[in-house]
């Protein structure tokens, strides 16, 4: 498909469709989704403060994973 194409069908596809490509090519650092209230995963609450709580414990246990694998 031409390059040309391509954009002017991303262009006109929904909004839901261009956000998800542009987060296909610029993933953010974590990811958080609501499986149950959102099983596509298209809405990442990591960014959400009322989730900050989540954020912290999950990057604590990542760098104590990491730390432990480290260390064996």
């Amino acid at each position: 498909m031409e390059p040309e194409r391509f954009e002017q069908i991303l262009a006109d596809s929904p909004e839901n469709i261009q956000k998800a490509y542009d987060t296909m090519l610029n993933p953010p650092e974590f990811e958080l989704y609501d499986l149950k209230k959102d099983p596509h995963e298209w809405n990442n609450l990591s960014e959400n403060p009322q989730y900050g709580h989540i954020i912290a414990r999950l990057k604590k246990e990542l760098h104590e994973w990491q730390v432990e694998d480290v260390v064996k």
